[in-house]
């Protein structure tokens, strides 16, 4: 489902200019980004971590200098892994009567479910192809190569963006003029397959020791 971002944004200038009028002179600040464009649904399968209440959740995709994920490219009825965190698409930097007149529908369509997003800085997507799970189950060059994207992030945030737009341009002009080449690139990058019952076991371990180190 697509998102009326300019919509969303025009409402969002608009309230903050009207916040402003009383300060005089004082110009308003810049709205902030809004970086989703669309909505997926997704219909649960499976809850590895602890147990779900739904059966159904909505995936915001977008993109930006936070790495946020996108899915809209993938199939109607596609199977995936995914690693998502909880998310809320929240109108309240909105004006109320752009919020009324135009995102009523979009309000109404989107209530009642829960909101999730993921970032594509991390190894959160495994595919699933029948029985099998591909993807960077465990350790391997291409989690090395995103850790170092990450720790780089910490002194020197424009390069380390700049660096994986160029990795993600770079593989998808592949995708586009050379798949095959794209295919053995990311072969060799080391992905890794795996049974469904081993993914889950590998999965709910992570999740155990990642809460032990917490507490």
């Amino acid at each position: 489902m697509p998102l009326p971002v300019e919509d969303i944004r025009y409402g969002m200038r608009l309230a903050i200019e009207r916040s402003y009028v009383k300060k005089g002179n004082i110009p308003p600040p810049p709205p902030p980004p809004f970086r989703f464009h669309s909505i997926t649904w997704l219909k649960v399968l499976r809850w590895f971590h602890e147990p779900g209440t739904c059966d159904t959740i909505l995936f915001l995709n977008g993109y930006g200098s936070e790495c946020i994920a996108d899915i809209s490219r993938r199939k109607i009825g596609q199977e995936f892994i995914a690693n998502i965190s909880p998310s809320v698409l929240s109108f309240s930097m909105v004006d109320d009567s752009i919020r009324s007149e135009k995102l009523a529908d979009l309000i109404s369509a989107i209530s009642g479910f829960p909101m999730a997003e993921s970032h594509i800085c991390k190894c959160w997507d495994l595919a699933v192809d029948g029985s099998r799970v591909v993807g960077p189950i465990t350790k391997n060059t291409l989690v090395r190569t995103l850790q170092k994207i990450r720790t780089l992030h910490e002194t020197n945030a424009h390069r380390a963006d700049r660096l994986w737009e160029k990795r993600i341009l770079i593989y998808r002009n592949l995708e586009q003029t050379n798949p095959e080449k794209a295919a053995r690139l990311q072969q060799r990058r080391g992905p890794q397959e795996f049974s469904y019952d081993r993914v889950a076991r590998l999965i709910r371990r992570m999740r155990h020791q990642s809460l032990k180190n917490a507490s």
